[in-house]
């Protein structure tokens, strides 16, 4: 109970894009894709087909069951709080491997100061994936424990069932969020081969391993290939998520060394930890491969993403691991880990306070923009460049599948600068709103489009905003800009 309490004070606070305390119209453009992803899922239409983001299929899974238990935003709300409670329950399972009741109840909540830090007006991939890394990582440590105290270092094929799943719903969100899970299963893997050599007990391993990952890939296989959408199910789940990291261009530092600290703080601290101990030991022992490989991992490859706070949420199960190696060490560690952590959860209760009155601007120029224009058809809209909120904020389902920050994804994935250009051609675009605001009107992926197929009806220049008509028969000479 205490533990749903908690949650629930946590997701109403920080997740400004869903909580019933917020508007909804945020600055988090991700939540609200995958909202309405899910929310025409839930009323029947194919996601990639209907409307497409390159993020696997759960996220919007979990959206449109949301949507479908409740009818709004709300349902997702509640699922957040259902996922929180019990990524907060399995961690205290964990730390308790460890600790006391009451010691292990107290670091369990003390790991949502550094979960709030990286929640990011919550409703993102990594979220929903909580629970499973947790669980996952409560088998690992469980594992370890037992191999620690016997030198059996034979481990429970049927763990690897929540292993397989978890790695699946990774896969069908984003494959990184599992680098920290691989590494951990990687050194169990060594350790079970290369020095045990527990052959028999690695095979079945694997085979619950793949069991539990069929149980998750075969039904989203079986749903989009019935449904004649498998091959942009799954180009928007691997191929083009690899295409947009390639053509990351945002520098780690750019919003200042403390953001990358505190954002990736838990894979940081057991890092050191993890060098410390081994400078001490002079030996690699499984305890400290798995603190070193799963921290190390995914900081490798926070170094050369986008520097998104939110990618921070894949390690927060390696908090129980944080706590438990701070015990080994001099306090001061832990009074540094407790000041950072507690700086981090200051800096963004400040920023909720802002959040609470701050008012979408882009959407509220495009929305004042729109309102001298009663006749446009909503049904046959798409806001090009625009925030996405703006459907939310409208009540509007786009006409095309690319419906949001299109340029941008091109920039970042240029294989789809076709199907984008092909999209607005369709007859079932009629008005199209399209936002310059940062880049030149003359160099949008769609200009040459625009120009043939449709005409102006209403700009301004203040606002880098112009609406535009597909041309009917009379219109068919008249140039659009």
């Amino acid at each position: 109970m205490l533990f749903l309490l908690a949650a629930c004070c946590f997701v109403t606070f920080f997740s400004y894009s869903t909580s019933p305390a917020y508007s909804g119209i945020s600055d988090n453009p991700d939540s609200v894709i995958f909202q309405l992803i899910g929310k025409y899922w839930s009323e029947g239409y194919v996601p990639y087909q209907s409307l497409w983001d390159l993020k696997g299929p759960y996220i919007f899974l979990v959206n449109a069951v949301g949507y479908w238990l409740v009818g709004s935003r709300v349902g997702v709300y509640l699922l957040q709080i259902v996922s929180l409670t019990l990524t907060l329950f399995i961690t205290y399972k964990t730390l308790r491997l460890s600790f006391g009741e009451c010691r292990a109840m107290i670091w369990t909540l003390l790991a949502l100061m550094p979960l709030s830090y990286v929640y990011e007006g919550g409703n993102l991939t990594e979220e929903y994936l909580l629970p499973f890394l947790t669980w996952s990582f409560y088998y690992i440590m469980r594992w370890l424990s037992e191999y620690e105290r016997t030198g059996d270092a034979r481990h429970r094929p049927w763990w690897c069932v929540t292993y397989g799943v978890t790695f699946a719903l990774c896969l069908f969100s984003r494959l990184t969020n599992a680098l920290s899970l691989s590494a951990a299963i990687a050194v169990i893997v060594v350790v079970l081969l290369v020095r045990k050599k527990h052959f028999a007990n690695f095979l079945m391993n694997i085979a619950c391993f793949f069991a539990g990952f069929l149980a998750v890939c075969l039904p989203f296989v079986i749903y989009f290939w019935s449904h004649g959408a498998l091959s942009d199910m799954l180009n928007s789940t691997l191929t083009i998520p690899f295409l947009y990291a390639l053509h990351a261009s945002q520098n780690i530092f750019d919003t200042g060394i403390h953001h990358f600290l505190l954002s990736y703080l838990l894979s940081i601290v057991l890092l050191i930890l993890a060098v410390v101990r081994v400078s001490g030991e002079r030996r690699l022992t499984a305890r400290t491969g798995l603190c070193l490989f799963s921290s190390l991992f995914p900081l490798l490859w926070f170094c050369q993403g986008n520097g998104y706070a939110h990618y921070g949420m894949t390690v927060f199960p390696l908090f129980a691991w944080v706590a438990v190696e701070l015990r080994r060490h001099r306090q001061i560690f832990t009074v540094a880990f407790l000041v950072l952590t507690l700086a981090g959860f200051g800096s963004k209760v400040r920023y909720m306070g802002t959040i609470k009155t701050w008012e979408n601007p882009s959407v509220a120029s495009c929305r004042g923009f729109l309102s001298h224009v009663p006749q446009v058809d909503y049904t046959s809209f798409v806001a090009y460049n625009c925030d996405p909120h703006l459907y939310y904020a409208l009540g509007v389902r786009p006409a095309s599948r690319y419906f949001c920050l299109q340029d941008f994804v091109v920039s970042r994935a240029p294989l789809l600068r076709d199907p984008v250009v092909r999209s607005m051609e369709d007859d079932r675009v009629q008005w199209i709103l399209l936002s310059y605001a940062d880049m030149p009107l003359d160099q949008v992926v769609i200009r040459a489009v625009l120009k043939s197929e449709f005409v102006v009806t209403k700009a301004d220049k203040a606002l880098k905003l112009v609406l535009f008509r597909k041309k009917t028969d009379e219109y068919r000479q008249k140039p659009s800009f």
